[in-house]
């Protein structure tokens, strides 16, 4: 029996990267992406989720399609509204959207015990007991749990909420996350 009712799991993430928007060399973070052009003079509207909102004011720069901006002015609401250096009219604020949002790991807030970015655990390895059932790909983030996203080994996918009495073990640096498996086969859902 999984015996992890005193632990809280949290991956920090925001908007649902695919493995192949994620930066691998670890330097940068996926927080966001950018939504649309805000008005005439170049403002950008993001999508950042909540956990990134407060320390957003903070943040001098940030990457868009592998370049690195400075933040002029910062906005935050239910969205984030950027002006940034070198963006300043609506056509170059349109050749953003739908592009992802990076910022540099250093800026992020530290993780606390049993926290982690979504960057860090996904293509991670994802076995029930012992047995290897796939590769995390994806995740999404729905009200009260996470919702991870494996490709088996056969090549389906399953979902399941990411919640504390189904994880055995989570290793980041093996790329590995271990689940009980009779607890996981009770809320995943195969498409």
């Amino acid at each position: 029996m999984n015996n992890n009712t005193d632990k809280v799991y949290r991956v920090l993430q925001s908007s649902s990267p695919k493995s192949s928007e994620i930066n691998t060399n670890n330097k940068l973070v996926n927080i966001g992406k950018v939504l649309k052009s805000h008005g005439v003079k170049g403002e950008l509207k993001l999508f950042i989720a909540n956990e990134y909102k407060s320390f957003f004011k903070n943040i001098k720069s940030l990457c868009i399609d592998g370049i690195e901006y400075c933040i002029e002015k910062a906005r935050v609401s239910d969205f984030v509204y950027l002006i940034l250096n070198g963006i300043d009219n609506k056509n170059l604020a349109d050749s953003m959207q739908d592009k992802c949002v990076y910022v540099s790991k250093g800026v992020l807030p530290e993780l606390q015990q049993y926290e982690y970015y979504f960057d860090d655990i996904c293509g991670s390895d994802v076995y029930l007991d012992d047995i290897l059932l796939g590769s995390l790909i994806d995740m999404g983030q729905y009200g009260t749990a996470d919702v991870h996203v494996v490709k088996t080994t056969d090549g389906k996918i399953v979902r399941y909420p990411f919640l504390k009495k189904i994880i055995c073990s989570i290793d980041v640096s093996q790329k590995k996350i271990v689940y009980n498996k009779q607890e996981f086969l009770k809320v995943c859902v195969e498409e």
